[in-house]
C-alpha cells in the first residue's frame, strides 16, 4: 500500500479546498471524485483509530509511547496493533548489511530533485527489505559552520534548496509505505555540546533560515514523523518546546503525524508530554528513561498529564501507521542485497561530485596518452563511504578509488599504488607477538590487568596474558565477567624492535590512553574521545629491551585498543617515489568516520597536517597531480591549492564511490555537481568566527553566501560553484510580472552547451531586493534547474516566482511582508557568477501566512 497524501493539514484549509472542489465540479467531476475518495479514506482511518483508542487501557496507551527495544515499539496483540519498527539513516538502512548510499551533501550537490526522489524510493525499498517501517531521515538542518560533525548528513546552507531536496526524498521514501522521520527539529547546527547548548536565535532567522525546509517537509512532503533535536532553543530543550512542537509544528503547519525524541534527548516526564512530544526513544534505557517504568502512567494518574493528551499521542502514531499500511500489511523480510540500488548509489556519486579546479584541462585523463598512473593517498584504498555515528552503514561491498580506477583504466596503463599514510583514525598493524614479552623472562605477550572501573582502582577482576594489544570490543566487553562500558586495563611487559631506526609508537583507542616506555610518559591522552590514534616518534635500537606499560579506559560504546610500532616515514617516502615515476598522479586525501561524525565537531577546517605535506611533496615531484577530497564538508585548501592543477570534491561517495570517481576522472561522466555550501579561504573569514562554538546566532539571516555576497567577503569557492568538461552560455532572459495580490512573476531564459561534450548545467535563479525597509541579503536563491544538453543544444528554462520569493519575515508583526519597489531577477552559474539580470517592479502588500505564523 502506498502512502496516501493527506487531503489537508487542518480543518480550515480542508474546508477551503472542499468548497473550491465543488466549484470545479462544473469543469471536471473526476477531480472532485478523486478528492472525495481521499477524504473518505482519511475519514475511515480516523474512525478506525478512534475505535482502537477506545478499546485500549490507559496502561496500554502509555506503554505505546516509548520503546520496547532501542528500535521497536510495543505491539498490542489483542487489538491487532503490530510493533512499529524503526532504523537509523539517512544514508541507508542501518541494520545488518545494506546499500551504503553517498552522503546527503553529495546528493544535494547534484541539484537534481528527480534523482533525490529516486534515492527516496531506493531507501524505502531498503527499509522494506529489512522489515523496518520508519526511516530516521532525512536530516535537513542547515550547514552553519564548516566544522559541523554532521554536515555530511545534510543538504547544505540554503533553506530553499534543502526544502526541495527534502520534499523529493520524503515523497520517494513514503511511496514505499515507509514513514519518513525528518530531523533534527530544530537548529541542530553543531555537535559540540549538543546535549546542553542553548541556541539563541531571533524569530526572523528562525523563519527565514532554519525552519523553511522543515515546513516544506511537512506541508509539501507530508512526512509522517519528525525528530526533535538534542539542543535547547531559546531556553527550553527542543523536546520541551511548546513553541516548536505545539504552536509551529502542530497548530500552524497542521502536522498530524507524530513527534519522536532523538535518542536520549528527553530530560523530564511532564514537560515533553504537555508540550507536544509524542514518543520517547532512548539509548541508555531503551524502555523509556522518563516515560517508561510507569512514570508517564503515574503522571496521568496524578493529574499532571491528561488522558486526552495521551490519546492524541497514540492517535498520531496509529494514524501514521495506518496511512502507510503498517496496521494491515505484514512485509516479507528477505534481508538480501538489493543489487539494483548499486546503480542508484553510483549515479548519485557521479552527479554529486564537484570539480573545483581543472587547469589546462588536465581532466578528464586520456588513457591512450598515459603509460603510468600513481594512485596515492590515505583515502585511495581504505576510505570511508560515509561519516561516523548513527548514519554509518555496513555495506555489502565497497569499491575503493584504487579498485574503480584499476578496473576502468584497461591493461595498457600501469598502476602504481602507495597509500603514503594511514587513513585518519585508522590503526596500523598491531605489534606482532614476537616483539612483546612478559616481565621476568616469561613467554610472549603482555600481562593484562582488567578493572571494572575507569580508574584502574582496586584489584583487577580479570588477569590474563594478551599475545598483543589488538582489540575491537565495540559493544561487547573483554569477557563475560567484565562490563561492556566503564572499565580499564593495564598492559605491562617488554617491547623489542627488529632493527635500529625511527619508529612511530602508537595507541589507537576509544577512549583514554597513557603509554610509558622505560618509566617515561610518552603518550598522555587520558580523556573521552572517539577512536583515534595517538603516537610518539622515537629512535629505538634492535636487541634492546624496553619496559612498556599501557593504561587504557573505556567510558562508553565502541571500546577499541590497538598498540602499534612501525618504522617512521616509510609509507610517505614510498608514495613520493611512486609519484615521481608516473605520468599522472591521482592523490586521494580527506577524512573518515573516525574524524567526522556524530557527537563532535572537527577542531579545524583544514586537512590533517600529514596529508597537506603529502600533497606538497607529491606536487613537487610531479606537476600532473589531481587531488580528490573525500570528506563530508569543506577542507581548507589555501596551503596547497596553488601547487596542483586539479581538485575534485568527492564528498563521501558511498559504496560505489570508486566506480563513480573513475567515471568522472576518465571522462565517462561529465562532472556536473555544484556546491551547496560556500567554501571559505580561512576560518577567520566566517560569519560565526567570533561566536562559535557558542549558541548565539548573532549573524541573523546572513548565513552562508548571504553573508559572503552581502559583505563582499571573497570565498575560496562560492555557493553553487562547479566546473564541467564543457561550457555553457546563458541568454535571452524574459521576465513577466502579473500585478495583483498573487504577485506571480514568470521568468524564462536559455542555456546553450557551447562546448564539445555533452553535460548538465545547474542554473540558479536569485532574487535581489533593490530597496527594503530592513537589512536583507544582497540576493537569495529562489529557483534552480538542472539541464542535460548535447554539444550545441539550447534549451529554454522556465520558472515561476510567487510572493514568497520576495518576502521577509517581520518579527514585529509576526507576518511575512513584501516591500514595494524594484527587485532584480538574477540567473547565474553560482552565487558569484551571475550571467543574466532583469529588474521587475514588485507591488507592496502585507499578508499573514498562517502556515508559518507563530
Amino acid at each position: 500500500m502506498q502512502s496516501q497524501r493527506r487531503p489537508m493539514r487542518n480543518a480550515v484549509l480542508r474546508q477551503t479546498v472542499i468548497t473550491y472542489l465543488l466549484f470545479l465540479a462544473v469543469v471536471g467531476a473526476a477531480v472532485v471524485d478523486e478528492a472525495d475518495a481521499q477524504q473518505g479514506d482519511y475519514q475511515r482511518i480516523e474512525e478506525r483509530i478512534e475505535k482502537l483508542i477506545g478499546q485500549m487501557t490507559l496502561e496500554e496507551k502509555t506503554t505505546f509511547l516509548y520503546g520496547r527495544t532501542m528500535m521497536d515499539l510495543r505491539s498490542i496483540d489483542r487489538l491487532g496493533i503490530p510493533s512499529l519498527t524503526l532504523a537509523d539513516g539517512p544514508l541507508g538502512c542501518r541494520r545488518d548489511t545494506s546499500t551504503a548510499f553517498p552522503a546527503s551533501i553529495m546528493l544535494a550537490s547534484s541539484w537534481n530533485v528527480e534523482l533525490a526522489n529516486k534515492f527516496g524510493v531506493a531507501i524505502g525499498k531498503e527499509y522494506r527489505n529489512k522489515g523496518r517501517r520508519v526511516w530516521l531521515g532525512p536530516c535537513i538542518n542547515i550547514v552553519r559552520v564548516p566544522q559541523g560533525g554532521r554536515n555530511f548528513e545534510t543538504y547544505g546552507e540554503d533553506p530553499f534548496l534543502n526544502g526541495r531536496m527534502a520534499v523529493a526524498t520524503i515523497t520517494g521514501a513514503q511511496s514505499q509505505s515507509v514513514i519518513s522521520c525528518v530531523k533534527h527539529f530544530a537548529c541542530n547546527n553543531q555537535e559540540f555540546e549538543r546535549f546542553t547548548l542553548n541556541v539563541e536565535v531571533d524569530r526572523r532567522p528562525m523563519y527565514e533560515i532554519y525552519l523553511p525546509a522543515f515546513k516544506a517537509a511537512i506541508t509539501e512532503g507530508n512526512a509522517w514523523s519528525i525528530m526533535t533535536a538534542y539542543n535547547r532553543l531559546n531556553g527550553p530543550h527542543c523536546t520541551e518546546s511548546r513553541a516548536l512542537q505545539r504552536d509551529i509544528l502542530k497548530r500552524d503547519w497542521g502536522f498530524d503525524g507524530f513527534v519522536v525524541s532523538d535518542w536520549g534527548a528527553v530530560h523530564d516526564t511532564v514537560a515533553p508530554a504537555n508540550n507536544g512530544m509524542d514518543l520517547e526513544m532512548d539509548l541508555a534505557n531503551p524502555v523509556g528513561q522518563f516515560w517508561g517504568q510507569g512514570k508517564l502512567l503515574q503522571a496521568v494518574k496524578a493529574g499532571k498529564v491528561t488522558e486526552a493528551t495521551i490519546d492524541d499521542k497514540v492517535r498520531r502514531i496509529l494514524r501514521a501507521m495506518a496511512h502507510v499500511g503498517a496496521l494491515d500489511h505484514v512485509w516479507d523480510v528477505p534481508n538480501k542485497e538489493l543489487v539494483e540500488n548499486r546503480e542508484v548509489a553510483r549515479e548519485i556519486a557521479r552527479q554529486g561530485m564537484v570539480l573545483l579546479k581543472n587547469d589546462n584541462d588536465i581532466l578528464p585523463l586520456k588513457p591512450d596518452k598515459i603509460k603510468t598512473i600513481a594512485v596515492i593517498g590515505p583515502a585511495s584504498e581504505r576510505f570511508s563511504v560515509g561519516g561516523g555515528g548513527s548514519s554509518e552503514i555496513t555495506p555489502h561491498r565497497v569499491i575503493s578509488p584504487l579498485a574503480g580506477i584499476t578496473e576502468s583504466i584497461g591493461y595498457n596503463v600501469r598502476i602504481l599504488h602507495e597509500p603514503g599514510m594511514l587513513p585518519p583514525g585508522s590503526a596500523p598493524e598491531a605489534v606482532r607477538p614476537e616483539y612483546l614479552r612478559q616481565h621476568g623472562g616469561k613467554g610472549p605477550g603482555l600481562l593484562g590487568e582488567y578493572f571494572d572501573n575507569r580508574q584502574l582502582q582496586g584489584k583487577p577482576v580479570l588477569t590474563r596474558v594478551d599475545s598483543t594489544v589488538d582489540f575491537h570490543w565495540l559493544l561487547a566487553g573483554p569477557e563475560e565477567t567484565m562490563p561492556v562500558d566503564n572499565f580499564s586495563v593495564r598492559w605491562s611487559g617488554i617491547l623489542t624492535v627488529p632493527a635500529d631506526g625511527l619508529y612511530d609508537l602508537s595507541m589507537t583507542t576509544d577512549d583514554g590512553v597513557r603509554l610509558y616506555l622505560d618509566g617515561k610518559l610518552q603518550i598522555d591522552d587520558w580523556n573521552d574521545h572517539a577512536a583515534k590514534r595517538s603516537k610518539v616518534t622515537l629512535n629505538l635500537e634492535r636487541g634492546r629491551e624496553y619496559d612498556l606499560r599501557v593504561e587504557y579506559y573505556d567510558n562508553g560504546q565502541d571500546a577499541t585498543a590497538v598498540l602499534s610500532c612501525a618504522i617512521n616515514g616509510k609509507e610517505f617516502n614510498d608514495a613520493v617515489q611512486a609519484a615521481a615515476k608516473a605520468d599522472v598522479v591521482l592523490l586521494f586525501v580527506g577524512l573518515g568516520k573516525e574524524s567526522e561524525g556524530e557527537g563532535g565537531d572537527r577542531q579545524s577546517i583544514d586537512l590533517p597536517g600529514e596529508q597537506v605535506e603529502l600533497i606538497k611533496a607529491v606536487a613537487r615531484v610531479n606537476p600532473m597531480t589531481v587531488v580528490t577530497i573525500i570528506a563530508g564538508s569543506q577542507m581548507g585548501m589555501t596551503r596547497w591549492l596553488d601547487d596542483v592543477p586539479a581538485v575534485l570534491q568527492a564528498w563521501y561517495p558511498g559504496q560505489e564511490g570508486g566506480y563513480a570517481i573513475a567515471d568522472v576522472v576518465l571522462g565517462k561522466a561529465n562532472p556536473s555537481g555544484k556546491l551547496t555550501m560556500s567554501f571559505i579561504k580561512k576560518w577567520a573569514d566566517h560569519f560565526a568566527f567570533t561566536n562559535y562554538p557558542g549558541g548565539k546566532y548573532t549573524e541573523g539571516v546572513f548565513v552562508g553566501y548571504r553573508y559572503y555576497d552581502t559583505n563582499d567577503v571573497e570565498p575560496l569557492f562560492p555557493f553553487g560553484y562547479g566546473l564541467s568538461y564543457t561550457s555553457f552560455k546563458y541568454s535571452n532572459l524574459q521576465v513577466r510580472a502579473t500585478a495583483g495580490r498573487q504577485n506571480t512573476i514568470a521568468i524564462s531564459y536559455e542555456v546553450t552547451n557551447t562546448g564539445k561534450t555533452a553535460g548538465a548545467e545547474v542554473s540558479q535563479v536569485y532574487v535581489r531586493p533593490l530597496s527594503s525597509t530592513v537589512s536583507r541579503p544582497v540576493h537569495e536563491l529562489k529557483a534552480f534547474d538542472r539541464t542535460q544538453l548535447d554539444p550545441g543544444e539550447t534549451r529554454r528554462i522556465e520558472a515561476t516566482l510567487d510572493r514568497s520569493a520576495f518576502a521577509y519575515f517581520d518579527a514585529g508583526t509576526d507576518m511575512w511582508r513584501v516591500d514595494s519597489g524594484a527587485c532584480e531577477i538574477q540567473v547565474g552559474a553560482s552565487s558569484r557568477d551571475i550571467r543574466l539580470r532583469e529588474k521587475v517592479d514588485v507591488v507592496a502588500e502585507q499578508w499573514s501566512d498562517q502556515i508559518m505564523r507563530p
